[in-house]
């Protein structure tokens, strides 16, 4: 009987052999698997800190610019503004303003919060203010040698740009009724001309050192002031 017996036993040992012997292959696989998901976690957790913020962040070296619009008449029908400002920040409208109310409409939820306070009053007579100098700044150009029909209407785009906390940029543009004819470097003093029937203005503003302080006040000043305000409410507690 022993001759039946033993090839049970030497099949029953190696089935055990077997099972034993994927068991520890298993064991194996697992504890690899295990490592390897441990490691890519600390991959994954040490690549976001290595990684910059992402943009818009107050802290990431992004650069963000505000863009104050101003369109002021040289008459207006009555209960017409004769200056209205629209401003955006990167694009997204924040706020308007127009000389008739005298007041400031914010049109973000985020910019909202401001709304009421010291700063927006501030604003709202910086804005006024800028208005009537620009104002003056048309009928100085009116009668010359830049040809208006009618009521000219005079377009000044007020740009600041930021990288980070420094300003990198500041510029003032000019036109009239709808056409460009100065942009001015506030940062490096250069008048640019677009059209040239306008050279001769360009010559008298380059040597008005009075416009050329206003515009600088107001493009690295009063801009950029605004700009880091925006910016800490659209961007700081994202």
């Amino acid at each position: 009987m022993l001759p039946n017996v033993l090839p049970l036993f030497l099949s029953s040992e190696y089935s055990l052999s077997f099972v034993l012997q994927n068991f520890l292959i298993h064991i194996v696989a697992w504890k690899k698997l295990l490592i390897c998901h441990i490691t890519l976690n600390l991959s994954c957790l040490l690549l976001s800190l290595l990684l910059p913020k992402k943009p818009g962040r107050l802290g990431a070296i992004t650069t963000h610019h505000l863009l104050l619009k101003f369109t002021v008449k040289s008459q207006s029908r009555p209960l017409q503004p004769w200056c209205e400002v629209l401003g955006s920040v990167d694009e997204q409208h924040v706020l308007k303003y127009d000389s008739d109310s005298n007041k400031v409409e914010p049109l973000s939820l985020l910019i909202n919060k401001l709304n009421g306070t010291k700063n927006w009053t501030e604003l709202t007579q910086t804005l006024g203010d800028i208005g009537r100098e620009l104002r003056i700044i048309l009928l100085d150009i009116n009668g010359t040698e830049i040809s208006t029909d009618g009521h000219p209407t005079l377009q000044a785009r007020i740009i600041c740009q930021h990288e980070g906390e420094q300003c990198i940029g500041a510029f003032c543009q000019f036109g009239i009724n709808t056409k460009i004819f100065f942009q001015f470097d506030a940062m490096n003093n250069i008048w640019n001309v677009t059209d040239p029937v306008s050279s001769g203005i360009k010559h008298k503003w380059e040597h008005d050192r009075e416009l050329g302080n206003f515009l600088r006040r107001i493009s690295m000043g009063d801009c950029s002031h605004w700009l880091k305000i925006f910016l800490k409410e659209l961007y700081g507690r994202l």
